[in-house]
């Protein structure tokens, strides 16, 4: 029975090659020659995916999990295929036998991925998500400068105990939702709306305990038939509001939009922008906070490269614009970041996938458009900011994650009452759902 499969899956192919490039051709009749290699049935893969002959390539890379059943990339390339075709169940199966494999963390990682986008594709109304929680110890829990004294053009001014630096410990919950629904017969794009909430507890500094949720909403486009490369346009709306210690502190509503391109395999490219009016609002808390609400607008670029082994180089850079009523609060700002991620084996016993390890530096410049005459009158802040962070990342089951992560902020603003260092280090837990 096997050699007749074998027949119909070998010369399937035959019929399109009538009409493919010559490259396609010379491809098939080496295979065609030769059906035992590998490397000849991948030649045709190559070319068969290029002239759009889908079907083609399905039958040569099922043809070669005949041949050499232990190949988790081959029926990873076989998920996205069907895929492709709309085959979703087919693809599906595909990307689940990888998990069951014996395939790298990486190649694993990109099947759970292409589950998640797949489970999207089909009409119908998807729910996904997380819930975290973490503790943690910050060393300057309100970001300010710790001196009792700092000059300004006008001479040396004390600060109030109350407005220095303190030290704190810190309590962060959240809950992420993730809704998408397809309507019959929408192939190409689904309407995604994301709800993020966060609550921040401090023990001692109250003026840091903020509730925040926004919420996005939009069509989440795919752009793959038309770049050649796996591509997505998600274009959304938005509303935040924000709570500072239990008083109305910002509403915020605007949109953006986020282009992601993944032009080669193992390189991940996103461009994003987004503009809000921020309106804020006064409390005993936040006595001058009006004087803040105003436009924001802001584009960003980021790029995720698989360097070597696997190891992922990460960099991006931002542009942005804050308004505000009074000119002393708003501010343009520019900044960029890189790093690295990587996984490892991690301590026996303790979880069900390699550990991760993400590494970033990141630098930030605000220029202040107005000073601001209840600090210092004649200079316009200029704050440039280090921030080194780094995070590691334990998988305990499929859904469960914990994790641990340590940051170190510096500001070195012109203004020596907004000069601050700050260090953080947290530990939590995430459930996937």
């Amino acid at each position: 029975m096997w050699i007749f499969a074998l027949a119909g899956l070998f010369f399937l192919p035959a019929f399109s090659a009538l009409a493919a490039p010559a490259s396609y051709e010379s491809a098939f009749q080496a295979t065609f020659r030769d059906p035992g290699s590998l490397d000849k049935a991948f030649a045709f893969v190559k070319e068969a995916t290029a002239a759009g002959d889908r079907e083609g390539a399905i039958a040569a890379l099922e043809r070669m999990l005949i041949l050499s059943p232990d190949q988790p990339h081959v029926r990873l390339q076989l998920a996205r295929l069907y895929g492709e075709l709309k085959s979703y169940e087919q693809a599906k199966s595909y990307a689940q036998s990888v998990l069951t494999s014996n395939a790298a963390e990486d190649v694993k990682q990109e099947a759970r991925a292409f589950l998640a986008s797949t489970s999207t594709r089909e009409p119908g109304h998807t729910l996904s998500g997380s819930l975290g929680s973490s503790l943690g110890y910050q060393s300057n829990a309100n970001s300010a400068t710790k001196a009792s004294a700092v000059d300004t053009s006008a001479g040396s001014v004390d600060v109030p105990s109350t407005s220095r630096g303190r030290a704190d410990l810190v309590s962060v919950s959240s809950l992420l939702l993730v809704h998408n629904w397809r309507p019959e017969g929408a192939e190409s794009w689904t309407w995604q709306t994301a709800l993020g909430v966060l609550a921040s507890e401090q023990a001692r500094v109250s003026g840091s305990t903020f509730r925040y949720a926004d919420v996005t909403s939009g069509p989440r486009i795919d752009l793959s038939d038309r770049a050649g490369v796996p591509a997505t346009l998600w274009i959304y709306a938005a509303t935040t509001q924000m709570l500072l210690s239990s008083h109305p502190y910002l509403s915020a509503a605007g949109g953006g939009g986020v282009l992601t391109v993944n032009p080669v395999r193992g390189t991940i490219v996103e461009f994003a922008g987004d503009a809000r009016q921020n309106t804020y609002h006064d409390s005993s808390i936040a006595t001058t906070a009006q004087a803040r609400t105003g436009d924001t607008a802001t584009f960003r670029g980021g790029l995720k490269q698989r360097a070597f082994g696997e190891i992922d180089v990460l960099a991006g850079a931002f542009i942005s614009r804050i308004g505000a009523r009074q000119p002393e609060f708003a501010h343009s700002d520019v900044g960029g970041f890189a790093g690295l991620t990587f996984p490892f084996a991690g301590l026996p016993g303790l979880a069900s996938s390699p550990w991760r390890v993400t590494a970033t530096v990141s630098r930030t410049v605000a220029a202040y458009h107005a000073p601001d005459a209840t600090v210092d009158p004649l200079i316009k802040r200029l704050d440039r900011v280090w921030t080194l962070n780094s995070a590691l990342n334990v998988p305990l089951t499929d859904k469960l994650a914990g994790f641990v992560n340590v940051s170190r902020v510096s500001n070195t603003s012109n203004v020596n009452l907004y000069r601050y260092q700050a260090t953080t280090a947290s530990a939590g837990a995430v459930l996937s759902f």
